[in-house]
This record gives structure tokens, sequence and C-alpha cells, in this order.
């Protein structure tokens, strides 16, 4: 018997390894582990190659952004404090069920509804006029007694 022949036979169609004569099963089975050895050497070496080859190629298919965004992460992607998100949910801006919602541990923003009526920047507080506006004076100073 010829170790390719039987091996590559087997393979083909394993229920002839009940037909392998007693002589042979115990050089064939030395065969068939040699052979199972190396080929795991083989699959760990293209394993590699993939797990290289996917890290350095780049992604065929770019990510799409989501939808659901916590309170931090929004106030990231508007680029505003926590406090102007929460302000903005709380006093009606954005109304709850479209543009946010309760979620396990907080609340959550919906991309595409908040890039609607994206945040404006807060102003620093005007230095004359106080509250009031630029034409009121500035108070006087009194003295503490």
């Amino acid at each position: 018997m010829s170790d390719r022949v039987d091996l590559a036979a087997l393979l083909d169609d394993p229920a002839r390894a009940a037909d392998v004569p007693l002589d042979d099963v115990a050089e064939l089975y030395r065969n068939v582990a040699t052979k199972i050895g190396l080929l795991n050497a083989v699959k760990s070496v293209l394993a590699a190659r993939i797990v290289v080859a996917s890290d350095s190629a780049p992604s065929h298919k770019p990510r799409a952004p989501k939808e659901w965004y916590s309170t931090r992460e929004t106030a990231e992607l508007f680029d505003c404090s926590t406090k102007t998100i929460l302000r903005r949910a709380h006093d009606g801006t954005w109304q709850e069920g479209t543009h946010w919602q309760r979620g396990r541990g907080g609340l959550r923003f919906r991309r595409s509804e908040i890039e609607k009526s994206r945040p404006a920047r807060e102003q620093s507080a005007p230095r004359v006029g106080l509250a009031y506006g630029p034409d009121v004076p500035p108070g006087r100073r009194r003295r503490l007694t």
C-alpha cells in the first residue's frame, strides 16, 4: 500500500478505513498523526497571516455613525458642556421621545434629530452693562462701613 494513495483515498471516502488490512493500520495511523501535526502547523501559519493582513489592511466597510449617544458623547460631538446638553433636554428645546429618551445609565440623544437644532456656543458674560446690555452703565462702588 502506498501512503499517499491510501491517505488520499481515505480522505475522499473515510468509510474505506474499514477496508485497510490490520497489518497496515499501525503504520497508516502513524502517517495520519504525522500529517495532522504538519497540517496544524500550516493552519497556524495561515491564521497568523490572516490576522496580520486584517490588522494592516484598511477596513473595506466604513462604520456608520451610531444613532444614539450618551450625554457625554453628545457634548463631545457638539463641543459643549454636558450641562448645556442636559439644559436643552430639560428646558423643552429638545423633546423627549423625538430628540432624546431615558435609557439605562442616563439619557440617550438621537443624533439625526439633535443635529437639526445644534446648540449654540455659550458666550462669555458681557463686561459692561451686566445682564441688561452695553447701554446700562456699571454699578458704582460703595464703601463698606
